[in-house]
């Protein structure tokens, strides 16, 4: 569990790194991802237009960084052997 908390907050960082690096500031915002998570991965969008709730978006786009967190760990420590 260590572990994984380690490679979240390490990934958390190398992407905070790659936004610095960029030379820009990107809208970081939890709703715009969260929206489009549900949307590719929740069945009822496919068939008709949903609207979901403040927190159920917040909490898809919390889930979204960390999956992009740490699959840029992951990425980094497998490039790096």
């Amino acid at each position: 569990m260590l572990e994984l908390l380690e490679a979240l907050a390490r990934g958390l960082l190398l992407l905070g790194r790659l936004i610095l690096e960029a030379g820009a500031v990107l809208d970081l915002s939890l709703r715009i991802p969260g929206r489009g998570l549900l949307r590719c991965l929740w069945p009822p969008h496919w068939l008709r237009r949903h609207t979901y709730s403040a927190w159920l978006e917040t909490s898809a786009g919390v889930l979204f960084w960390l999956l992009l967190a740490f699959a840029l760990y992951s990425l980094d420590q497998y490039l790096a052997v």
